[in-house]
């Protein structure tokens, strides 16, 4: 079925005879483009221990592929502690972009470039320290996870108290529920998942924004703290160096990590 044939009646009917899971499946690939069939099975069921659940998402992610609502992409090497080990990669295709977006009749609203390799390894990397969120949330070290989305909607729009019209636009955003000493406490978090010296202009800029941001939010508004994640002892040391010396009275919500404790940074 081609993308520009497709109605919204025929959207609806396809909907519809998707499974729950595979319903589920699509509504995962909207907010976060790209995964790997093990980083879905985390982000669905919190774990790949059980070969029940291998064999579900198995059969969703060929089921989709063969509808040609998603695409098989060539296998990529996954991040973090599983950096070795390799993996197809799945996104939204056309026509499961235009499922998703049924109202975006003559633009999609975001349409990842599929065959641009470094795009990719980064955008598996947000859906890694997701994939992770949902494990910790499955493990109950998170009460209930409120809010998780990738680019382009987790950016926000503001304006500075200069009137200045500037955008937030971070990986990721998440707004999570948590135990701290017997009280139940939001916790949101701003993601920036860095895979090299982006130059310090560039990182300068970031914090900047973040900062004016907050500047804007009323008292009472909950600022979410922003995490960057690293990718080498020397690029951690470079992000801190940063934080100290441009976040000035907002440096406590500034924090570098590396992938494989990313999340337990944003529990602690």
């Amino acid at each position: 079925m081609k993308q520009q044939r497709v109605t919204k009646k025929q959207l609806r009917t396809i909907w519809d005879g998707l499974t729950e899971l595979e319903q589920g499946t699509m509504t995962q690939f909207q907010a976060f483009h790209f995964s790997s069939g093990s980083q879905m099975q985390r982000i669905l069921y919190g774990s790949t221990l059980r070969e029940a659940d291998t064999r579900n998402r198995n059969r969703v992610l060929k089921s989709l592929v063969q509808d040609e609502l998603l695409m098989r992409l060539p296998r990529k090497a996954m991040p973090g502690s599983q950096n070795g080990s390799t993996e197809y990669i799945y996104t939204l295709s056309p026509l499961g972009h235009r499922l998703m977006w049924p109202e975006s009749s003559t633009k999609m609203p975001y349409t990842p470039p599929a065959d641009h390799k470094e795009h990719i390894e980064h955008a598996i990397e947000v859906t890694e320290v997701y994939a992770r969120l949902k494990e910790a949330f499955c493990a109950h070290k998170i009460e209930d996870i409120l809010y998780a989305v990738g680019e382009p909607g987790c950016h926000v729009q503001f304006e500075t108290i200069f009137k200045e019209k500037r955008t937030v636009k971070s990986d990721a955003r998440f707004l999570f529920t948590a135990d701290y000493e017997g009280s139940r406490c939001d916790n949101a978090w701003f993601l920036e998942v860095e895979r090299s010296m982006q130059g310090e202009a560039l990182t300068i800029e970031k914090i900047q924004t973040y900062t004016a941001y907050e500047a804007t939010l009323s008292r009472g508004d909950l600022m979410p703290n922003v995490l960057f994640v690293a990718y080498t002892p020397a690029h951690k040391a470079f992000l801190d160096r940063l934080f100290d010396n441009y976040a000035l009275f907002a440096r406590n919500l500034f924090h570098s990590a590396f992938i494989d404790n990313a999340v337990e940074t944003m529990l602690t």
